[in-house]
């Protein structure tokens, strides 16, 4: 069972992979990070470097402000499919 807040600040969800990580006693990880889970896995790789190995990003932008839309073909051509 979980505990504590939820949150979508990726730099608080950053901290998730780490735990996990430790807790299992895993060496050289590969995270892979989708949508929000992709920002907060880019602050974890940062954040803990000598945890994780290589990253995996879907769907992600960099954390921060939002500087540019997604471009209207990454909604459309899923849509038609």
């Amino acid at each position: 069972m979980s505990t504590g807040t939820p949150s979508y600040n990726p730099l608080e969800r950053a901290a998730d992979p780490r735990d996990l990580i430790q807790a299992l006693g895993l060496k050289d990880v590969i995270l892979l990070g989708w949508s929000i889970g992709g920002m907060a896995a880019q602050v974890a790789l940062t954040l803990y470097p000598q945890e994780i190995s290589h990253l995996v990003l879907l769907g992600s932008t960099p954390p921060g402000d939002l500087v540019k839309p997604a471009e209207q073909l990454f909604t459309i051509l899923p849509a038609r499919t």
